[in-house]
């Protein structure tokens, strides 16, 4: 009887089990790549679908590598708010435009975003839409979900190259051969799940136009957020450190500037006040057009919070301007768009706010709130229900 020392393996098998697995990554990767379910990589002709997964949770992953496949010379920047701003509406500036908003963005990730593109390509134009939380303090740290390592750096480091080889290393696997890329792509193969959002190749997305979700419930979602982040924020102060870090680069490389106010509808102005931080939303924009007036460069802040078409919006309105009070249409993004990169007669045009200008605009600001909660009194009782108030609780 043999012993198992002296059983012999055919040479063939560990040949044919070597082989077998080379296949199966080969066609794993094939199949991984063709079918790209984060939208990474560039298409295969006659192979490659124009579908993806819903991106809305990859898209820190994907929009570093878009920027890379499209080197654009002009960037839209800032959270969902600005994912209707519509960057073919800059190409006036020369080059190629894309719009690098995510969700939830924080200043850091947008200057990183930033150096990441001028490092691939010089950049010429900047159009960042802002809200105050990202300038509540401590906010950045609180909301980093990015990889910083997948971003390029000017002046990279050896190490700062070596670590950003790594991380390609990692989201190449991840896109290629881990099981949820393999399932995710499946998924896409077989038109599996449901997309709340649509996006576009140049870097906007729009929620999905067959959504079942009626205005009020977002109006009310959105309300109850706001005020959750108010009560529990409120006391932290408004910092500029972040911004500051952002227009000291883009100054630097001769990126003109534009900052965009991103518009509250006048509901959700009163879930603030209701909040008890109305005064510190104001001082925040007072705050705003101080320190780029007093930097003199070239840099421009807009609002648009003083537009009665927009802000007083009815919420069932046919066609509207706003989806949820916060995130605008498609068709006001155009607007927007055209109307701070040159000449427009749209109804939708900023304001600039300078030091001549401010004090007017927040005047008005504060004029349409107060006439808004006069002039709709059905309207405000819904603000009450929805933060659980009683009206006298009002602030």
């Amino acid at each position: 009887m043999l012993r198992s020392s002296e059983i012999e393996i055919p040479r063939r098998y560990p040949i044919i089990a070597l082989a077998t697995f080379f296949l199966g990554s080969i066609s794993i990767w094939t199949f991984c790549f063709v079918v790209d379910p984060y939208d990474l990589y560039p298409n295969v002709p006659g192979l490659s679908q124009d579908k993806s997964v819903d991106l809305f949770w990859y898209l820190r992953l994907h929009k570093p590598y878009a920027v890379e496949r499209i080197k654009p010379q002009a960037l839209i920047a800032g959270s969902s708010r600005a994912a209707q701003l519509q960057p073919h509406q800059l190409k006036v500036m020369g080059g190629e435009a894309y719009n690098v908003s995510l969700p939830g963005a924080t200043l850091r990730e947008i200057r990183r975003m930033v150096e990441h593109a001028h490092v691939i390509k010089p950049q010429k134009f900047l159009l960042v839409s802002i809200d105050h939380p990202m300038f509540r303090k401590g906010h950045s740290d609180q909301m980093i979900y990015d990889e910083a390592n997948r971003y390029r750096k000017i002046d990279a480091s050896l190490k700062d190259r070596l670590q950003h080889l790594y991380q390609r290393l990692v989201d190449r696997w991840g896109s290629l051969f881990s099981v949820d890329a393999i399932v995710d792509s499946l998924r896409v193969m077989l038109g599996i799940g449901h997309s709340a959002t649509e996006y576009y190749k140049d870097g906007t997305w729009d929620f999905n136009a067959n959504s079942n979700q009626l205005p009020i419930k977002l109006y009310s979602t959105v309300s109850t957020q706001i005020y959750s982040g108010e009560i529990t924020g409120k006391t932290a102060p408004f910092e500029y450190e972040e911004l500051t870090e952002l227009l000291d680069f883009a100054d630097a490389k001769g990126i003109r500037v534009v900052l965009l106010i991103s518009p509250l509808h006048v509901l959700l102005m009163q879930t603030i006040y209701l909040a008890g931080t109305w005064k510190d939303y104001l001082k925040w924009q007072r705050e705003l057009v101080v320190l780029v007036a007093a930097r003199k460069t070239a840099t421009q802040v807009y609002g648009i919070e003083d537009n009665p078409r927009l802000v007083l919006e009815a919420m069932d309105a046919p066609n509207p301007l706003y989806r949820d009070g916060i995130h605008y249409s498609r068709r006001a993004g155009i607007d927007i768009t055209n109307c701070l990169v040159g000449p427009c007669d749209s109804a939708l045009k900023p304001t600039r706010l300078d030091d001549s200008s401010i004090n007017s605009y927040l005047e008005q600001v504060e004029t349409l709130r107060r006439q808004y909660v006069q002039d709709n009194p059905a309207d405000t009782v819904k603000v009450y229900k929805w933060l659980g108030l009683e009206p006298s609780e009002g602030k």
